[in-house]
This record gives C-alpha cells, structure tokens and sequence, in this order.
C-alpha cells in the first residue's frame, strides 16, 4: 500500500507539480526519534546498529506526512544498503540558515559518476541480470520532491565501499513566530 501511495503521489507531482500539504509546528529532534524508533527493531534484525542524535527543542513549521515519508524513505534505503556490521546515524541540526536532517550510513557507497542520477524517478544503480538489491527507483525520487515541495533541498554525499550521507535542509521561515510543538 505503501509502494502504491508513492507511486501515485509521484504521479500528482509530475502532473501538478504540488501535493496538498499542512504545515504545522513540530518538534523535528523528537519527530524524528520516533520515527528512528518505529524501524530500530528492523535494523537490529540485519545486524545493523541505528543511533540517533536529534535533541528536543529544534522547531520547524513542516508537513510532518510529508517528513515522515522523507525519513523513512532514507533510513529505508541507508538499511538496504548497509551491510550487517554496518552503522547507520540519524542526526538533527539547526542553524542560522536552518533545519538539517542527515541520514549517514556505513554501506557500499554510490559512484561519484551515479550521484546525479539517484534522484530520478525509477532510476536504480543496481541493474541487470546480477541485481543485488531489492527496488523500484521511487523511494529517493520521492524525497527529492517532497523536499522541494516543503521549500527545502536534498544533497548526497557518497565515497564507494566507505557509505554515503544524504542531508535534507529546510529553510527557516522569514518571519519565525513561535508557535507550540506538536
């Protein structure tokens, strides 16, 4: 069902370029745990360790739908393509520019001349015959556009054989009114 709704949500965005979103305040560093929590069992299941460092108090006006899904989506992928042994980091930061959420992982890395192809829809490094890895090619072009629809950018980072980093950042809005936290 999961599969199904990004599919077709990557078919509204192609067709309107906008989903419905609903922004409201958030705690990003106590979103984010949670959502670390929901799949920590699943990485220990593949012999991975999962740590999160994402501190109470990092606010940010966000469609949380629409940020769960990000998240998910790079843990998903960080775990595919970690080994068991392998690490995986969640971090949260702010800064004077903004919100910033890295997914780093100890996996197989990406070619430095494959970086700027994860992003497009169906696209999958892994083809062929001797294909690895389980995929549709959606979940990354997924965070692409819910990141630009959120009014912030994705950038990766990746070194073959040592893992890769994909880091969203989310732009502080003009006027930062405080409101309450969910």
């Amino acid at each position: 069902l999961g599969l199904v709704n990004d599919v077709l949500d990557l078919a509204k965005l192609e067709s309107t370029q906008t989903l419905p979103t609903h922004a409201v305040a958030i705690d990003l560093g106590k979103t984010t745990r949670r959502l670390v929590a929901d799949v920590v069992e699943a990485a220990a299941a593949r012999g991975q360790s999962l740590a999160v460092e994402a501190p109470e108090g990092v606010h940010a006006t966000l469609d949380e739908r629409h940020l769960e899904r990000i998240v998910l989506n790079l843990l998903s992928n960080a775990m595919k393509f970690t080994p068991a042994g392998g690490e995986i980091r969640v971090s949260v930061s702010a800064d004077a520019a903004g919100f910033h959420l890295a997914v780093k992982d100890s996996g197989i890395g990406i070619p430095e001349e494959s970086l700027g192809a994860i992003f497009e829809r169906f696209r999958q490094l892994d083809q062929g015959r001797a294909r690895k890895y389980e995929g549709t090619g959606i979940g990354l072009a997924l965070v692409s556009e819910l990141t630009r629809l959120l009014g912030g950018t994705v950038a990766v980072a990746s070194r073959v054989g040592e893992g890769t980093t994909f880091t969203v950042s989310f732009p502080r809005p003009p006027s930062s009114r405080s409101l309450p936290a969910r």
